[in-house]
């Protein structure tokens, strides 16, 4: 079988999640695997009437992990999430932090 050294798998540590503040129709602006930016515009929701309502932008730079394809969202549902991979500490700068070092 083939493992992620095989194929260009992204690989992350991290996610942000961005859900529907409110009722409409959403145009989602990327696609599932797409690389975004910090402060990217990835989805505009819109009312019955066409007029945009909402702009959701990611706060992190990543690779589009999940995304939701009904274009009809109620408030606090699911549109996307982005993955990411973030820098982590070693486990002895927590130790050393936690007693005063």
């Amino acid at each position: 079988g083939k493992t992620a050294k095989d194929v260009p798998a992204y690989v992350g540590n991290s996610m942000e999640e961005i859900y529907a503040k409110t009722g409409g129709y959403v145009d989602m602006l990327v696609d599932l695997n797409d690389t975004v930016s910090a402060g990217q515009k990835v989805a505009v929701q819109r009312n019955f009437f066409g007029d945009i309502v909402y702009e959701y932008k990611t706060s992190i730079a990543g690779r589009v992990s999940i995304i939701a394809r009904d274009a009809h969202r109620e408030p606090g549902t699911h549109l996307i999430t982005i993955m990411t991979k973030k820098e982590r500490r070693n486990h002895s700068d927590y130790i050393s932090s936690e007693i005063g070092q």
